[in-house]
């Protein structure tokens, strides 16, 4: 599901063939594999947010990465959310389709897993 990220992380070897964590034998899940990066705090937050929401394309990969983002950071969910407002009423229309997609994964994937983010979007 996110063979990208692992295989940065070097969970993944270059064939997409699982390779086993050094530090130990157990894989970790996707809240591991997201806590290895750094948590933006406060502004980085809303800055970090707004370069990854101009950033985001029409693939799969890229709305899946970033709505995973968004159920890591779940517990920033109301900011998350007015940062989402603003920028899809900012972004042009041709990008508009982008933020529905992003939201509509969001909703789908946080019902359960993140069920602050659920209620904020």
């Amino acid at each position: 599901r996110h063979h990208r990220a692992r295989y940065e992380l070097g969970l993944l070897g270059r064939e997409g063939i699982a390779t086993c964590p050094a530090s130990s034998m157990a894989w970790p899940d996707d809240e591991q594999v997201l806590a290895n990066a750094t948590a933006p705090q406060g502004e980085d937050f809303v800055d970090s947010f707004t370069s990854k929401l101009q950033a985001l394309n029409e693939t799969q990969q890229s709305i899946n990465t970033l709505s995973l983002w968004l159920r890591y950071h779940g517990k920033r969910s109301e900011q998350a959310a007015e940062i989402w407002a603003a920028e899809a009423l900012k972004a042009p229309v041709a990008r508009h389709l982008l933020f529905i997609y992003l939201l509509n994964d969001v909703l789908q994937t946080s019902r359960k897993k993140a069920p602050q983010l659920f209620q904020q979007l």
